[in-house]
Formats: structure tokens, sequence, C-alpha cells
């Protein structure tokens, strides 16, 4: 089930932050900024996903190394995911509000990767759940653009469903094996409900 929701955060990395590509022109010297954005996640994403398949494998000095590159490709889709946000709220394209809800899943995404290199070694499992939760946070703005692409934001719930999958997909995991969902879980799904309280109670 991790290996099926790592592809599905890699597809919607690739179709989200991909469907940005024709927009970037409008959004001038923002545009190379945004840009290293979406190949920051991008790459983070598709690194996860091949982790995933290393797990556990006598691969180790590997894991370690596409670890470092993902973890550095994480730097760069965090610094300039907040540098983009604070730029649209600046050219009032989004208001505070709205900059400061799109601001927690990625400051908490963070959390849940630092938290998971410290589990690395004692909980691998953890590790790999950690980053799984803080990839689902990362694609956040990822899922709007495919709700605007799919004409799904014209339904607010269904985005949020699509944003929830992942996280639902690890909460069912850690029912059937410990009969609890772990803070983790349960911190990334407050988050994305969170950055959709909005749009779902305007749209009740």
């Amino acid at each position: 089930m991790l290996d099926a929701t790592a592809l599905w955060l890699l597809i919607a990395a690739v179709w989200g932050f991909g469907g940005v590509a024709r927009y970037l022109p409008s959004f001038g010297q923002q545009a190379a900024v945004i840009k290293l954005h979406a190949i920051g996640f991008g790459i983070w994403t598709l690194l996860v996903l091949l982790q995933l398949r290393l797990m556990g494998s006598t691969r180790r000095s590997i894991h370690i190394a596409v670890g470092s590159v993902a973890v550095a490709a994480c730097i760069m889709g965090v610094v300039t995911g907040l540098m983009t946000i604070a730029r649209a709220v600046a050219l009032d394209r989004r208001t505070l509000d709205e900059g400061l809800l799109l601001l927690l899943p990625i400051v908490i995404g963070a959390v849940l990767v630092g938290q998971g290199v410290a589990l690395r070694r004692h909980s691998p499992a953890a590790h790999g759940q950690s980053m799984l939760l803080a990839t689902a946070l990362f694609t956040t703005l990822a899922v709007d653009r495919i709700g605007f692409l799919t004409g799904l934001h014209a339904w607010p719930w269904a985005v949020t469903l699509v944003r929830l999958a992942p996280v639902v997909a690890i909460g069912s995991l850690e029912l059937r094996q410990r009969k609890r969902f772990s803070w983790r879980t349960m911190l990334a799904g407050a988050a994305l409900l969170a950055v959709d309280a909005p749009s779902l109670l305007s749209a009740a």
C-alpha cells in the first residue's frame, strides 16, 4: 500500500506541478522560483518512491546517498515554496489568511522530514511513513492545480478527498497494524483539512 501511495503522490506532483508550466510567463520574475519549487518537490517525490524500494535491501550505501539528495531537493522545495507564497501575498494574488494556511503544510511537512531523518535507524517503518506524510503535505499546491485542470475545484469536497487520500491510506495501514493512528498521521490530516476548511465551509 505504501508503494501505491508513493506512486499516486508522484503522479500528483508531475501532473499538478507540470500543469503550472503553461502559466509561468504570467508570473514574471517569480517564474524561476516557482520552477525551482516544482523541480525540488518533484525530485523529492520521485526519490521517496525510490527509497521505499530500497528500504530493507542490502544496498544501504545507495539508500543513504539517495536520501541525502532527497533532503537537498526537499530543502530547495521548502525554501522556494515559502518564497512563492510570500510573493503571492505581497502581490495580492493570495490573501494573508490564504498564505498562512498554505504555509502550514509546508512547515509541518518539513518538521516530519526532520523527524523522519532522526528515526531512520531506530524505526525504519516510522521513517518511511513520515516521509510519505511529508510528501502528501508538500503536494498541496499540486493537488490545487489538478483541481483547476480537471474542473474538480467546483466541488471542494472532491479536492479534499484527493488531497487526503494518501493520509487515509497510511492511517488505514496503521489501524490494521497498531489499532490506532500515529500523531504524525493525525497532524498531517489536520493540516490538510485546515487548508481546505474555508472552501468547504463556503460550499456548505
